[in-house]
């Protein structure tokens, strides 16, 4: 062994309280690991895990080989009843501190100490488990919701401007996207070219997982060129660890024109951060299955779209009180929606309101021709001359 070289130690002590319920046993933590036999090629540990009844001082031991030494770059234990190591990662780096090459291990990749014996639980164990980390999902949306706000606002200006909003993602982020999209014209009765959808690989990737296609900057400007967005567009990115090609390409390109980038993900240091207007980072750790994004940071995606889309659509005049009164009445159930919303907002009787609804043909010009007693012409006339904002008519 080179003189220069000594093995070092150092220790970061932390006092940490325990939910025993939780936390699985210490041997799971050190379940494959052997002494002197550590695999230098992925060198990070990310979770300490120790099921002990007393408070207890943590020690970690860095050493040093012929070529490598180890330092600790985080570490943090929050005071709570349950073990919740947030950061704690080993960084293999040469023993000049260069740090070029380093590959940090992403957010959404990390391991989830809660669920280590998953594969050991019952069914019911595994639900108590999952439904414990999705209680989390709503509180990790909420610290960000000045950013969302934000983005309505800027969406719904763009909009105005007689602009158009796509979502782009692969995989269960591309299929969000698309589901948000397609909800739109039934619901806000709007055309489906105002929101889209698109997901890499196309419409294929929908049912059949197209794994490789999030790789593929090709196939991000073959989707960017169909939406074909301008300076009064919106371009949404949706990506748990924001470093996909396609992702990246298409807010590149959307920058290019002008057009407001919005960047969705479950990663801080999210790549495509970098070309996004808004970046929209919720902070949900790990995923009870390791990397399988579609549970935790799949759902708070989806949660994040309902708030961009229903707040814009509402900013633009789309609902009246709670009421969804520019939906397409297109089968049963919406017409009797339709006409329980006419009789709610204009206090007149179901039949009267059913005549008008076959007359006027939508929620919004039959209750101004009720409130104004007017006919269906001048209704619309005064919804035309008030940007169809029902609230300003009546």
């Amino acid at each position: 062994m080179d003189s220069n070289h000594r093995r070092q130690k150092s220790t970061d002590l932390q006092s940490v309280a325990f939910d025993r319920s939780a936390t699985p046993p210490l041997c799971s933590f050190f379940r494959g690991l052997k002494t002197n036999h550590f695999d230098f090629s992925s060198a990070y540990i990310q979770y300490f895990l120790l099921n002990v009844n007393l408070f207890f001082r943590l020690c970690i031991f860095l050493w040093c080989s012929n070529n490598f030494s180890f330092s600790i770059i985080g570490l943090s234990f929050n005071f709570i009843d349950d073990i919740r190591v947030h950061k704690c990662m080993w960084i293999l780096q040469s023993d000049q501190n260069d740090l070029s090459g380093v590959k940090m291990i992403v957010e959404t990749e990390k391991i989830n100490i809660k669920s280590l014996d998953i594969d050991l639980m019952k069914g019911e164990e595994i639900a108590y488990l999952i439904n414990n980390e999705d209680k989390k999902i709503a509180l990790a949306v909420g610290d960000i919701i000045p950013d969302i706000g934000d983005a309505i606002e800027k969406i719904a200006e763009r909009l105005r401007l007689g602009g158009r909003m796509a979502y782009f993602g692969a995989g269960t982020s591309g299929r969000i996207g698309v589901l948000d999209a397609s909800e739109m014209p039934p619901t806000f009765g709007v055309s489906p070219d105002l929101i889209q959808g698109y997901i890499a690989g196309g419409d294929k990737a929908l049912r059949c997982a197209v794994e490789n296609a999030e790789d593929k900057s090709e196939l991000a400007q073959e989707d960017f060129n169909s939406f074909n967005a301008g300076k009064n567009d919106v371009v949404v990115a949706i990506s748990a660890c924001g470093n996909p090609n396609y992702t990246l390409k298409v807010l590149q390109l959307g920058q290019e024109v002008g057009a407001l980038t919005i960047a969705i993900t479950s990663n801080p240091n999210a790549v495509f951060k970098e070309f996004a207007d808004i970046f929209l980072c919720v902070k949900l750790g790990a995923e009870v299955v390791t990397g399988s994004s579609r549970m935790k940071s799949g759902t708070a995606h989806k949660m994040i779209l309902n708030m961009l889309s229903t707040g814009a659509m509402i900013r633009l005049g789309k609902v009246y009180h709670n009421y969804m009164v520019d939906l397409q009445i297109n089968n049963k159930k919406l017409h009797n929606r339709a006409v329980n919303m006419i009789t709610e907002i204009s206090g007149t009787d179901e039949k009267t309101a059913q005549k008008t609804l076959e007359i006027a043909g939508n929620v919004k010009t039959a209750c101004v021709m009720l409130m104004k007693n007017c006919d269906k012409a001048t209704a619309e006339e005064l919804l035309a001359k008030n940007e169809g904002i029902l609230r300003k008519v009546i």
